[in-house]
């Protein structure tokens, strides 16, 4: 019975394998009443997304935005208690002046002759030092508040206010909510005909609205186990309704592909 079974099913997936496909390198059933092309689906994807973390270890006093909130390039999305940083830096920064005058000091002695050479480079060697200290905290005070790189919204809150996060974890997820592009996976012999700018359509599940997009790109390489290739496009207005993750089908235009390919021949 199993055997049967096997032999049943090699012969129905050799059957699927050699359906004819049309001069497009679509099988038959692919197409639509309206003479158009359905590519496999495809999904929204933003071009600008970030996981934000942090090398600091500080209590977390202001987290103003929550999953979903929208917010603005330069907004402070984070920010942490650094009045012990603050102290470190003051700190590094009385050495340095120290330094600095130590190395003023012995300048002068030298110049009578009081100090040797040696002595008066162990103290600059001391200042540049104590600079390269200061200037470290300082680099490391500047994380003290995350400011948004892009407009966008935040996507997942990962801590909360109060709490201490352990030094390289994520903070916040956030994403460009309108900055969007549409990435699907199309036969590899579609590159016959596939071009920058080729204007096709784009049906959406979840607003059950129909867009019109243009190809924006296509992958530098072909897998050569599925023969298909990943291709990106931009959509034609940026849609108020459409978030990163929804998924759709494409439809591209077969009629007016070619009618363009006679008019070339």
């Amino acid at each position: 019975m199993r055997l049967s079974v096997c032999i049943a099913s090699v012969l129905l997936v050799g059957a699927i394998g050699s359906l004819p496909a049309s001069s497009d390198g679509m099988p038959p059933d692919s197409t639509f009443d309206d003479g158009s092309l359905e590519a496999p689906r495809g999904i929204v994807i933003s071009r600008s997304k970030a996981v934000l973390g942090s090398e600091l270890m500080a209590r977390i006093i202001k987290l103003p935005f929550s999953d979903g909130e929208h917010f603005a390039a330069g907004d402070t999305l984070l920010e942490f208690d650094c009045r012990r940083y603050k102290a470190e830096l003051d700190a590094a920064r009385a050495e340095q002046r120290a330094a600095q005058l130590s190395v003023k000091d012995n300048t002068e002695l030298r110049h009578h002759r009081a100090v040797g050479l040696n002595e008066l480079e162990i103290s600059q060697a001391k200042f540049e030092k104590a600079r390269a200290s200061a200037d470290a905290l300082a680099v490391r005070l500047s994380q003290c508040k995350i400011v948004a790189p892009f407009s966008g919204r935040v996507v997942e809150k990962i801590v909360n206010e109060y709490e201490i996060p352990k030094a390289n974890e994520p903070l916040l997820k956030i994403v460009d909510d309108k900055s969007l592009e549409i990435e699907l996976i199309v036969p590899s012999d579609w590159l016959a005909w596939l071009q920058i700018g080729e204007e096709f359509r784009f049906r959406i599940d979840e607003t059950r609205r129909t867009y019109n997009v243009t190809l924006s790109g296509i992958g530098a390489a072909v897998d050569p186990i599925s023969q298909t290739i990943r291709i990106k496009a931009r959509f034609s207005d940026s849609p108020n309704d459409v978030l990163p993750g929804m998924s759709g089908s494409a439809r591209f235009d077969r009629t007016v592909r070619r009618a363009e390919d006679s008019q070339e021949g």
